[in-house]
Formats: structure tokens, sequence, C-alpha cells
């Protein structure tokens, strides 16, 4: 993912970056903007679980993650 986020955004993230909770941040919303502008959540998980080609044939596989991901910002986020 280091490397896709790289390539498409012109950033510079290492490896390294995805153990520093603000640089996981940052890439995760660089990715989000190129993908899921719009920033719907359940779109938004799907794509960082599955990528971001063929959503609607591989939305079944993320279901679980979708899932986790919505109660968790639930009790984080939007509470």
């Amino acid at each position: 993912m280091v490397d896709y986020i790289n390539a498409r955004c012109k950033t510079h993230f290492t490896y390294e970056d995805r153990k520093d909770y603000s640089k996981s941040v940052e890439m995760f919303f660089a990715y989000q903007n190129l993908y899921n502008s719009d920033f719907d959540l359940d779109r938004g998980a799907h794509i960082w679980n599955a990528g971001p080609g063929k959503v609607k044939t591989r939305w079944g596989l993320t279901d679980n993650y979708r899932k986790e991901m919505k109660k968790y910002l639930e009790n984080r986020v939007l509470s």
C-alpha cells in the first residue's frame, strides 16, 4: 500500500511510516482522496481493505471489515 500511495499521490512515505499514527492517517486520507472523494464511510472501508477496482463485485468480501469499522467509528468518532 505504501508503494501504491507513493506512486499515485507522488508522496514519499516509508514503510516505517505505517507504524506512525499521524503518517498512517495521512496515507489513508491520500488514498481516500483518490478513490472516495465524498468520504463515504462504507465505501472508504471497502476500498481500503479490498482495493478500488471492481467495487461492486467485491462488496461481499469486505462485509465483516466494513461492519467492524462502522462500529469502531461510531464508538470513537461519531459519539
